[in-house]
């Protein structure tokens, strides 16, 4: 005798239909499309920023330069009028509080006339971080191109 087979038998089919799949679907569009906006901005801001440091760069360099020749005659003066004041203090004409002020401020105006090198020299590494170049790096080609360019800018500003 033959094992009796189960005959029932089921048989299933499953569909489904996300009913609310579009909506999810446009909200993630919409929110792809806002951050697309959003990077957007964010470049067009950085661009704007790395402009206004290259600016800001540039005028810090022509205020820094302009900054040396006005500490180098303010140096200059001060040292001629120790020399005036030493000189008058050798023939007995002024005290020694004079020779010491004068002594002073010549003092005072050769360390500002290194200090207004020193600031220009920051101010010219600032602009070439900026730029994103570093003249230790470049040829000396390069490095006369650049020149020109910023002597041509100067004297356009100050026209």
């Amino acid at each position: 005798s033959l094992p009796m087979i189960d005959r029932n038998w089921d048989v299933g089919i499953s569909l489904s239909y996300p009913i609310f799949g579009k909506t999810q679907r446009t909200i993630n569009k919409g929110q792809t499309k806002i951050q697309l906006a959003q990077l957007e901005t964010s470049n067009t801001d950085l661009d704007q920023k790395l402009e206004l440091g290259v600016k800001s760069g540039i005028y810090d360099l022509i205020s820094s330069s302009t900054n040396i020749d006005f500490s180098d005659v303010a140096e200059e003066s001060a040292v001629k009028n120790f020399e005036i004041v030493q000189d008058n203090y050798k023939h007995g004409t002024v005290n020694i509080v004079t020779l010491i002020d004068a002594q002073q401020a010549a003092l005072q105006a050769k360390l500002g006339y290194v200090i207004s090198i020193y600031d220009y020299m920051v101010s010219h590494l600032r602009l070439e971080y900026s730029l994103g170049k570093f003249s230790m790096f470049m040829s000396t080609d390069e490095k006369d191109a650049l020149n020109q360019r910023f002597v041509d800018y100067k004297a356009a500003i100050a026209e």
